[in-house]
């Protein structure tokens, strides 16, 4: 009896949890305006009209280097459903590294706005690896937070919150595309000849027009994306010490 009664009392409480954060896109498009960071509103994509989104521009803030581009922020918002957010996105691309600082005290600065706009408090764990500048994931009452680092020949960091059923809809994914994604770590271990071991990812398929494609890390900066394409046959790409573009190194069949 207690452990049911236990239930009952813990899952309305998650639920508005989840509600509070995800719940009114059209409002949470908003959330940010007072950091100077507005968005042109929730529309249905156009790359995908079965998703909503709202997206800012890139806002600049501190100073260039070389007379490239200023740090900036980004914010966005994505769903398969008009009444309700599965994903939300906050992003600075730290074009200038001596901007570094700024940059991450921008991304807390914003992370804390959005939570206070939808009346919750941050997870720990998130404004910690913000203010580490470690990638990280935490569990939340809404789903997960994390600070994700995205490689690229600009030094970029993402706080992406993803509400739980979401989460768990990724992890079937996941699941479902175990075995592909051993092959793709066997194969890409022996395009670029050292140990699977060395061989990392979070084994999610990213699908793309007539295969599917997972990205990989490997020593160093080492980074590839290994597509499966039908009929057993594979192609690597890659960046090999961080140097962009990606460029093809292998392909066969599995």
């Amino acid at each position: 009896m207690k452990r049911v009664l236990a239930s009952c009392l813990f899952f309305p409480l998650a639920v508005m949890a989840q509600d509070s954060v995800f719940k009114s896109p059209r409002v949470l498009c908003t959330a940010l305006e007072s950091e100077g960071i507005p968005t042109a509103g929730w529309k249905p994509s156009k790359a995908d009209p079965s998703e909503w989104t709202c997206m800012s521009q890139l806002v600049s803030f501190g100073t260039s280097r070389g007379g490239g581009m200023e740090p900036n922020i980004a914010y966005y918002i994505r769903s398969t459903a008009f009444d309700r957010a599965n994903e939300i996105r906050i992003k600075i691309n730290i074009n200038n590294p001596a901007e570094k600082e700024l940059a991450f005290a921008k991304l807390q600065s914003a992370t804390t706005k959005f939570f206070k706009s939808v009346g919750q408090t941050p997870p720990a764990g998130l404004l910690t690896a913000i203010a580490q500048k470690k990638p990280q994931v935490v569990t939340a009452p809404f789903g997960q937070a994390e600070l994700e680092f995205q490689p690229g020949h600009i030094e970029s960091y993402v706080v992406v919150l993803k509400e739980a059923g979401y989460v768990a809809a990724n992890k079937a994914v996941v699941q479902g595309a175990t075995n592909e994604f051993a092959q793709c770590k066997k194969v890409t271990a022996k395009a670029v000849n050292y140990s699977e071991s060395l061989i990392s990812g979070d084994g999610a398929p990213v699908m793309e027009p007539g295969h599917k494609s997972f990205m990989l890390k490997g020593q160093g900066k080492d980074l590839f994306f290994c597509e499966m394409h039908g009929g057993g046959k594979y192609k690597i790409k890659a960046a090999i010490n961080g140097a962009f573009p990606f460029k093809y190194i292998a392909e066969g069949n599995l």
